[in-house]
């Protein structure tokens, strides 16, 4: 009997030590493998998302070469409000092709909160027959440049006129054309950090 209370004690201690060490070593390094493949998992998903991240980005650049020409046009559909050379050289040529004596003058004009960009204002004055200076207003409509016509004016010479040096070398057929224009300016970044 006591042989068999041996075997059973040594069999319920081996046991307890088995139990013991199942709980106290395996099932921490279960409970980290664990862990480690859910953070596998995770990293696994991070570069799923990282590639399609980065295929996004090449794909932007694609169509960013495929736009960069008209984001250039549309660029240069604005004028720089600085030193709008390439305007009035338009404005002026424009108006010679047209057969129209041509005086540009800036002015101000007041902000509106309606126009989606920022502009600078024209005073334009010609004087040629009837037929040039809508020849003029026509190929204005049609320039390379984001224009808003603001007014209109157009009187005929008249006898008084003609008297002056001014409109020495026109006749009664003749008309002046004054229009005032607005003209959208290119995004100046260094103004609106002065406003």
């Amino acid at each position: 009997m006591v042989i068999k209370k041996k075997i059973i004690l040594i069999s319920v201690v081996s046991g307890i030590v088995g139990l013991a060490f199942i709980f106290l070593l395996i099932y921490p390094l279960f409970k980290k493998i664990i862990k480690n493949s859910q953070e596998i998992v995770e990293v696994r998903k991070e570069i799923v998302l990282s590639q399609g991240k980065a295929g996004g980005i090449s794909q932007i650049k694609k169509d960013f070469k495929k736009l960069k020409p008209d984001l250039e046009k549309i660029d240069s559909l604005f004028v720089n409000s600085e030193a709008p050379i390439g305007l009035i050289e338009f404005l002026e040529k424009t108006a010679a092709n047209s057969g129209v004596s041509i005086e540009i003058k800036p002015v101000s004009l007041k902000e509106s909160k309606e126009d989606p960009w920022d502009s600078i204002g024209f005073q334009i004055t010609t004087i040629s027959s009837s037929d040039n200076s809508l020849r003029f207003l026509e190929k204005l409509e049609t320039a390379p440049y984001l224009i808003k016509i603001q007014s209109v004016v157009i009187n005929k010479l008249g006898e008084q006129d003609l008297k002056s040096q001014r409109y020495e070398g026109y006749s009664l057929k003749d008309v002046i054309l004054n229009l005032k224009i607005k003209v959208f300016t290119k995004y100046n970044e260094e103004k609106k950090k002065i406003d």
